[in-house]
Parts: structure tokens; C-alpha cells; sequence
């Protein structure tokens, strides 16, 4: 009802200049109209209808009976309609609601719509005759007025709706003349003049339930990429009346459909209406087909883009398009241009004009897989994708979740065979976009996971095939699982969605998009594109989980690949020549495309696997030759620099890989008789094997407890393996001047290189505080033998360890140390680019200060956690007496460590001064505890140690020793303390 409602007030006021007028015909003057009566050219009554359109009222019946050429105007650009009924019924709704309309209009003031006399005076003039409810406006009306108006109200719609019936007496035959065949699953007809599309929907389509997945095949290549899937989901097409909906099928909640309950769900259970469009004919005399305009279907804002308030994009349906349809047997492709315009956009250098936005969508239309596959149920030892429902058949059944992993349909060929190939192999092609050099990578990189399916007996399971230059199929057609080569410049990226049946969890479809800089980031400097040291995606990690369905190994692995080649040139350990290069990046892709492919297997991230190998074990080259470098492609591991730059990257599937594998895939010999529940506990009961931990993204979170289940990290002990890798970082930057200061060079590498180094510093801070207070968790079940508990808290001397990481490598008067010819060769890139960095440049000098502040502020906030220091309440009381890691110990650490100089009364440096002042306002904000998120003794002993503070600091000022820096820096901490503990 809003969207006529929208244009009728909007018109008024517009022509008026009054936020509000009612709805009557004397404020059509003569003088009103000659005063507005230049605005209204043709051009301008088309922008209105597209205005109209733009803003969402599709919906909306216009009646125009003698205004013929703004009627075929309207009719030209706006493709769906009501029923003249409804239309009738809102403009009632409107006229009986004038407060409402009062402030809408005002809302609607900085709108830009446009509008016109004619449309308001036809509109009125029409409505005068049709509707009882128009008259009501003026309470001064006589009642034999209403009667008349009453009587044709009783007559007009019937002629209206004879009217509306006679549109769709147009034969079947004769609509589809002048248009092209498509046949297929749905059939399809085009006017190839114009690009109309029409769809057929026979009888027995109609409540048949489909399946529709949605690929972005282009974006703007800044926000939005390309190559990408945006869902998948069944959905049906309902007859209703006149009109044909496109549904939604709501799968969440099911039951026997031979139970009475299976109706109660049915009943209560709702789905959603997506679209709906008229039906344009009669039915097909001879099958009962019936015709609907395809736009409605799939031409729309598909990506939902106009809902994005941020971006300020809408919908223009009129430059929106069909790029094609093809039409199978078992599926249906369609391909569509979506177009977005703006007058508001923010600058996209990808973009040549930022106010015209060109999407391409490519939709495929399935049926339901009809296979012999075998659901599989989950378990929670081991990762995978999964398919859940809530299932209403039992009522006395305690958890009604139901949770199938989502696997491929693999099958043996010859189930007798200790090794057979499968019925249907699962086949990769790549993309015939990928350069050539990387192509031999990709493909190693999918054959690898073959080790883990002919352990479990399978032989050539997974396929790789090029896709040839002359290919006739479209890579985004769910019936081709595809490597994609995508440009999203700026953005190394890559990520390994799949598309699985949501009744079976059958996996169909997967498609694997590599970003072209991914590579080329290797080619170039680390760049600033993003600063390096903005760690948003750090702290935002600590407030919201990670997305266990998206994957940021990319983004790891741009860093890690681009720093290990530089370390290990720099320092010797490999030769810096363009063979080893090539065969680096090789390696790099293995390593990434193994775990994209893990993914489109069915397999989730493993944070844990990380943790099973030693420091000593993958500093030796023989070992890692061997096992590799960790326990999974699946984690986001760490380049290893620790074994003479022999093995940097996991090319081959871990120990935990192949158990997932064999979890997912494996089959019971033909002639046992083993319940397929105790065949799948034996295989899961083997996750007391330390080789197969597993702790997946909603453990590696904030919320995380295990300090060993985290991303980035590595060996058994992270908190030895970080301190290593800050000594190889500091080691790295000291060398900067004598390895890459070389005659023709620029300055400007020389800070991208000093990033580098320094963000192993970030690295650190973000996992170790973990193991404070941290609880280490295994996921196995009651009966399996194994000697530890489910939560184990960390010991006493860990924990220790842990804090004093950040006491010497933070909280130390001595860290941060650097050469200042170093620094004053920093300087800052000068060469313009598209996205305009030098201009957005908050200092063209290094922010030395800035960037180190950056990381003694995300250790502090981690330390001042409120669920750590829970946790470490908490802890006291599940842990033996010796082993207790007390709050008090934290605090009394952390407080000698930052404010050493008050016990020897020295001057204190400028790094130090900054981190002292946010250890006070840690402080305060503990004391304080306004959301009443920290423990009791939190509080407490934050105002304990602010009162010693400020005692010590008062004995400091008062001894006179100290330079005018620390006096003045002590004085405004004093004043603080004060402040929040009221002190006189």
C-alpha cells in the first residue's frame, strides 16, 4: 500500500510546495497547473515511470482512460500490475489515512521523483468516479452525493474486471508468434527484436519443488566480486488466482509425511514469496501450459544490491537485460545483466562512470537430484559442511536436529575391489582464463587429494580438466565444477564454496575463484593497499565469530608468501633467481588450492592441526620431506622458515585430512553386515589420536577457549613459535638496508619491507593471550579411551609464559628499538594509482608511534578481556591449588612490567608513556565496570593497583629528578586516577 501511497503524496507536494495537502480538485487550479506546466515533458513523464520502478512499485495498477500517450508510456516500463481492485483498495487506504500520509510526505521531500498534473488530476478524476470511500474526505459532503457514489462503485469494477479478463484472451498460439523456442526443463520464448522473454509453466510444474543456485558472474570488481555464489535454495512456482508466485520452500522443519504432524507443519510452518507476475494468456489448448513475462522472475535486483544503504545504488530495470537462456532437460540456464545506477556513489576506481553499476547473474534452475545417494549422518569429532533440519516424526526424541554432512556421491565401481575407480568421478575444470603458468599448480593441487581417496580405496576419484578455448558451456552451469580466474584488483583473493541438495546434503556443485592478484602480489612489494597494520579484521574477530562458510586463507596466504620469500632471500636460504621463484609460487598455489579444495569436498576449517607438530619437528627437513609441515591443508597454517627454506608450504593432505576424507567417503565391504552408525563410530572414535585434533571456526573465535585452536599459528607449543618468529621479524628488519638497499631501488620498498617484519609483532598478540586462563578442549565422547577430560584448564607454568611474551616483547622498556637511518628511509610512495593512495595518505612520513601504539593497545585489550578474566575466576575453583593461575598475578605483572621506572625513578620514553596511559585507562575501565562485565575482583583489584599507581607517582613528582616529559605525563595519570577514584 506504501508505494501508491508514496506517489500520490510525493506528487502534491511537489507541485505545491506543502508537505502535505488533501486529496481534492479545487487545489488543481488553472494558476497551479500553468505554473508547473513546463516540467512536464514526455521526457520527464518517462523518468517518473522509471522513478517509480526504481523505487519498488512494480506493483502498482495505473489507469489512464483518455490519457492515451502517458498510459503507453507507463505500460512500456512497468511490467507487473495489480488487480484494479486493489489499486482502488489502496487509494481508499490513503485517502482514510491522511495523518499517516501527512508524515510520509515529509519523509519524502529529499526524494527525487518525479510526477505530474496529469497523473494526479486522472488519477483523482478516476477515483472520483470508482471509489464511495473519495468522497468521505470532506465531512461536508451530502448523503445523496455518497449514495451516487456508492451506486458506481457497485458498477465500475465489474467492467473494470471484465476489462482485466478480456487482456488474457489472447490464445497461447498467438502470443508466442515472432518469438524463439528454447526448450528445455522450463521453455522458454524470445523476441529477439526487443529481448522479451516469456516462460512456459505446464501443469504439472506448478508446486513441483526445484532447485535454484544464483552466481554473480561480475561485479564492480571493488565491492562486489565476481565469479561468486550468492545461494541456492528450492523453491517452487504457485498459481494463484491471475498470478504465477515464485516460493521459497521452507526445509528447516519436516516430519513423515504419512503422520498426521506432517500436516501440522504444512500449516505453520511458512514459506516465502519471493516474486509474482500476471498470467499474459490462456492456457495452451492442447497441454494447459500458461505464459508469464520472465523479467518478473529474473529480472530484478537478484543480489539484493538496493538494500545496501551504505553503497546507494538502486535498481534500473529499463538498461537490465537477458544475456541469454539455454534450456536442458534436467536444468535450465539463464543469464542476466543487472544494471544499478546513482546520483550519491562513492568513487570506485574500477568503475569508468561510479554512478552506472553492471552485474552479470547467471541462474540455473535444477531438478532435485534424483540419485541413489545415502544421506550420512554427522559427528562432531570430526569437520564437515553440514545439511540440519528439525524433524517433528518423534515427538519423544530428545535433540530433533537433524545433521547430515555434505559429501559428494561417490561410489565404487567395483565395491569387491580393495581399489576401483567411481561410478561418477568428481571432476574439476579449469577455467580457460587461467594463465597458462599457473595451470600445472592448479592441477597438482586438485589431484593431491586423491592420497586421501585411495586410502580409502578409491582410484582416480577426484578429476582435473581443462577447459578448452572453443567451449561452448558456461563455467557458472551447475552441471561443470570449475576453477575460476577472476580480477578484483587490489585483492588477493580466493575462496572454495560448493552447492549441496538441502533435503540430502548431496553435494552438486562447486566452483573454486582464484583473484588474479593473488599471484601478483608475489611479483610486487607487500603493498599498502590496506594498511598492514590496521588490525579491524584482528579486533573484529575478538567481537564476532568467524563465518565458518567463508574462507580468509587468501589473505593469510598473500602475507605469509610474500614475507618468507623476502626472509629467505634476504638471509641467504634461498637463492633469489627466477627459477626458485617459479617453483615458490608453485608451491604457494598447491598449498592454497588443496585447501579450496578441501572445502568443495565437504571439509571445514581445522585450527588445531597446526598444533601436532614440535618446533624441532618442522625445523628438520627430513621430517617435514615427509609429513609436511602440519596436521591439514584445512588450517590457515603459517609459512614454515624454520627447516632452510627446504618445505615453506603443506603440499600434500595431513593426517587429519585423510580421517575427514575417509569420515565422509568411505564404504563398508558389500557382503558386511557392520549398522552403518557402529561403521562411522569407528572411524570418528580415532579423534584421541593427537595427530587428528580438530577445532574448527566458532572455536578459533573470541569465544574461543583452547589456546591451540587458532589461526596462523603453528607447532605444539605457539607461544615458543611466535617469540621465534618476532626475533626472525626484528633479525629481518636490521637486515633491510644491507639486502635490498641496491642501487636503482626505490625508497619506498624499504617500508613495505619493514611492515613486513613488524607484523609478526600483531601475529603474536592476537593468539597468546589465549593461554591465559585458557582451557584446553577435547571433543571426544563418553566410553572412548582417553586419559583427559573434556576441559582441561592450561597449566600454571603456560600461563606464566604466556604473560611474560607480552612482558618482554611489549611491555619492556627496551622494545620497539630501531635504526634511525632505517626509519629516515622509509619514505612514502609518490606514484599515483587508480584508487588514489598517495592522496589518502594520513602521513607521508612513517607513523612510528602510531604503528607501535597500534600493537601495545591490542595486547592490552586482549589482557583486559572480560571473558578471560571470567575465565580465570572461574578457574580457580576446576583446578588443583599449586596450579592456580590467580587474577592478582595478572594485575601485579602487568603493573611492574608497564611502570618499571617508578621503582628506580627514571625518565620515561615516549613509547612507554603511551602504553602507560592506556595501562591507566584499562584501569579505570575495569574499576569503573560500567556494563558490569568484569568479575568483582576485576573491579577490586583495578582499584588497587590505581591507588598505588598514583601513590608511586606522587613520590616520583615530589623527588624533582625527572625531565619535563615524565613530570608532565605523571601529572595528567595523577589527574586521571583522581579523577576516577574521587580523590581529593
Amino acid at each position: 500500500m506504501k508505494s501508491i501511497y508514496k506517489i500520490i503524496i510525493y506528487s502534491i507536494t511537489i507541485i505545491f510546495s506543502n508537505p502535505f495537502l488533501e486529496f481534492d480538485k479545487k487545489f488543481l487550479t488553472e494558476n497551479n497547473l500553468k505554473k508547473t506546466n513546463h516540467i512536464w515533458d514526455t521526457e520527464n513523464k518517462k523518468k517518473f515511470i522509471q522513478q517509480c520502478i526504481e523505487l519498488d512499485y512494480q506493483n502498482i495498477e495505473i489507469i489512464f482512460s483518455d490519457k492515451k500517450e502517458f498510459c503507453d508510456c507507463a505500460l512500456s516500463e512497468i511490467s507487473s500490475f495489480l488487480s484494479e481492485d486493489k489499486f482502488y483498495n489502496e487509494i481508499n487506504y490513503i485517502y482514510n489515512n491522511q495523518k499517516i500520509a501527512h508524515n510520509f510526505a515529509n519523509q519524502m521531500l529529499n526524494e527525487s521523483m518525479y510526477c505530474t498534473i496529469n497523473f494526479v488530476e486522472e488519477l483523482m478524476s478516476h477515483h472520483k468516479k470508482n471509489s464511495d470511500n473519495l468522497t468521505k474526505n470532506k465531512s461536508n459532503n451530502s448523503s445523496k452525493a455518497n449514495q451516487k457514489n456508492d451506486e458506481k462503485t457497485n458498477v465500475t469494477p465489474k467492467k473494470e474486471s471484465q476489462k482485466s479478463t478480456k487482456k488474457n484472451n489472447k490464445s497461447f498460439i498467438d502470443k508466442i508468434k515472432d518469438y524463439k523456442k528454447i526448450e528445455g526443463l522450463f521453455t522458454f520464448y524470445q523476441k529477439e527484436d526487443d529481448g522479451t522473454m516469456l516462460m512456459e509453466i505446464r501443469p504439472n510444474q506448478f508446486e513441483e519443488i526445484f532447485l535454484t543456485n544464483i552466481t554473480r558472474q561480475s561485479g564492480d570488481a571493488f565491492y562486489f566480486d565476481g565469479s561468486s555464489m550468492q545461494g541456492e535454495y528450492p523453491f517452487m512456482l504457485k498459481k494463484v488466482g491471475n498470478k504465477v508466485q515464485f516460493v521459497e520452500v521452507n526445509v528447516n522443519f519436516r516430519a513423515d509425511k504419512n503422520l498426521p504432524i506432517s500436516k501440522a507443519i504444512k500449516n505453520h510452518i511458512p514459506n516465502s514469496i519471493l516474486t509474482s507476475t500476471k498470467i499474459l494468456t490462456e492456457p495452451h489448448k492442447d497441454t494447459g501450459a500458461y505464459l508469464i513475462d520472465a523479467s518478473a522472475f529474473f529480472i530484478r535486483d537478484i543480489g539484493n544490491v538496493g538494500s545496501i544503504s551504505s553503497i546507494n545504488y538502486k535498481f534500473d530495470k529499463t538498461n537490465s537485460y537477458f544475456n541469454y537462456i539455454k534450456s536442458f532437460l534436467d536444468n535450465s540456464e539463464i543469464d542476466v545483466t543487472i544494471h544499478y545506477k546513482s546520483s550519491r556513489s562513492n568513487y570506485r576506481f574500477t568503475l569508468a562512470d561510479s554512478r552506472s553499476m553492471v552485474h552479470k547473474y547467471h541462474i540455473s534452475i535444477t531438478r532435485l537430484p534424483n540419485s541413489s545417494y545415502k544421506p550420512r549422518l554427522a559427528d562432531d569429532r570430526v569437520g564437515h559442511f553440514l545439511t540440519i533440519y528439525q524433524d517433528y516424526s518423534d515427538t519423544f526424541k530428545d535433540i530433533p536436529d537433524i545433521r547430515y554432512i555434505n559429501r559428494w556421491n561417490l561410489k565404487k565401481k567395483n565395491p569387491n575391489l580393495n581399489l576401483s575407480e567411481p561410478v561418477e568421478p568428481i571432476v574439476f575444470w579449469i577455467e580457460n582464463t587461467v594463465p597458462h603458468e599457473f595451470r600445472s599448480a592448479i592441477k597438482e593441487g586438485i589431484l593431491k587429494w586423491n592420497l586421501a581417496f585411495e586410502k580409502i580405496g578409491f582410484k582416480n576419484a577426484i578429476v582435473a580438466k581443462q577447459m578448452p578455448d572453443n567451449a561452448d558451456w558456461d563455467p557458472a552451469d551447475t552441471r561443470y565444477n570449475t576453477i575460476r580466474w577472476m580480477i578484483q584488483p587490489g585483492n588477493a583473493y580466493a575462496v572454495g564454496p560448493s552447492r549441496a541438495n538441502p533435503f540430502t546434503g548431496e553435494i552438486y556443485d562447486a566452483d573454486i575463484r582464484i583473484g588474479s592478484d593473488f599471484v601478483r602480489y608475489y611479483y610486487t612489494d607487500f603493498a599498502e593497499y590496506i594498511d598492514p597494520l590496521d588490525l579491524s579484521i584482528e579486533e573484529n574477530n575478538l567481537n564476532n565469530d568467524h563465518n565458518h562458510e567463508k574462507c580468509e586463507y587468501h589473505n593469510i596466504m598473500n602475507h605469509k608468501m610474500t614475507y618468507a620469500w623476502n626472509y629467505f632471500t634476504a638471509t641467504g636460504q634461498i637463492d633469489n633467481n627466477k627459477t626458485n621463484f617459479k617453483k615458490f609460487v608453485h608451491d604457494g598455489l598447491v598449498d592454497l588450492i588443496l585447501h579450496e579444495v578441501g572445502h568443495t569436498l565437504g571439509l571445514r576449517h581445522n585450527f588445531k592441526a597446526s598444533s601436532v607438530f614440535s618446533l624441532e619437528e618442522i625445523s628438520n627437513p627430513n621430517f617435514t620431506e615427509q609429513y609436511g609441515v602440519t596436521g591439514s591443508v584445512m588450517d590457515y597454517n603459517a609459512t614454515n622458515l624454520f627447516d632452510g627454506g627446504k618445505n615453506y608450504f603443506q603440499t600434500v593432505p595431513g593426517h587429519y585430512d585423510y580421517w575427514a576424507i575417509e569420515y565422509a567417503y568411505a564404504e563398508q565391504p558389500p557382503y558386511s553386515k557392520t549398522p552403518e552408525k557402529d561403521f562411522l563410530e569407528k572411524i570418528a572414535s580415532k579423534s584421541t589420536n593427537p595427530l587428528l585434533a580438530y577445532g574448527t571456526d566458532e572455536d578459533a573465535g573470541s569465544r574461543g577457549i583452547d589456546p591451540y585452536i587458532n589461526r596462523r599459528d603453528m607447532t605444539s607449543n605457539p607461544i615458543e613459535h611466535y617469540a621465534k618468529r618476532i626475533e626472525l621479524g626484528n633479525q629481518y628488519i636490521n637486515s633491510i638496508l644491507d639486502n635490498f638497499e641496491k642501487n636503482g631501488q626505490r625508497y619506498p620498498k624499504i617500508r613495505s619491507l619493514f611492515y613486513e617484519g613488524f607484523y609478526e609483532y600483531y601475529r603474536g598478540v592476537a593468539s597468546v593471550y589465549k593461554f591465559i586462563g585458557g582451557i584446553k578442549h577435547s571433543r571426544h565422547h563418553v566410553g572412548q579411551k582417553y586419559n583427559d577430560l573434556p576441559l582441561e584448564t592450561i597449566d600454571l607454568a603456560t600461563q606464566k609464559a604466556a604473560l611474560d611474551f607480552y612482558k618482554k616483547y611489549i611491555f619492556d622498556k627496551n622494545a620497539f628499538k630501531f635504526d634511525s637511518e632505517l626509519l629516515n628511509k622509509m619514505a612514502p610512495e609518490r606514484l599515483s594509482d587508480l584508487e588514489g593512495s598517495v592522496y589518502r595518505m594520513s602521513r607521508l612520513d612513517f607513523p612510528l608511534h602510531s604503528v607501535v601504539k597500534s600493537v601495545q593497545k591490542s595486547s592490552l585489550r586482549r589482557l583486559f578481556d572480560t571473558r578471560t578474566h571470567n575465565r580465570i575466576i572461574d578457574n580457580t575453583i576446576k583446578t588443583s591449588e599449586e596450579q592456580v593461575f590467580e587474577l592478582s598475578y595478572l594485575f601485579n605483572e602487568i603493573s611492574e612490567s608497564i611502570w618499571y621506572e617508578l621503582s628506580v625513578t627514571e625518565d620515561i620514553n615516549s613509547f612507554r608513556r603511551q602504553l602507560q596511559t592506556m595501562h591507566i585507562e584499562y584501569l579505570i575501565k575495569a574499576y569503573e565496570n560500567k556494563n558490569e562485565a568484569f568479575p568483582n575482583d576485576s573491579q577490586s583489584l583495578a582499584r588497587l593497583h590505581l591507588s598505588l599507581i598514583h601513590t608511586k607517582i606522587n613520590e616520583m613528582i615530589a623527588e624533582k629528578s625527572i625531565n619535563d616529559y615524565t613530570l608532565a605525563h605523571l601529572m595528567k595519570v595523577s589527574d586521571s586516577i583522581k579523577k576516577s577514584l574521587d580523590l581529593e
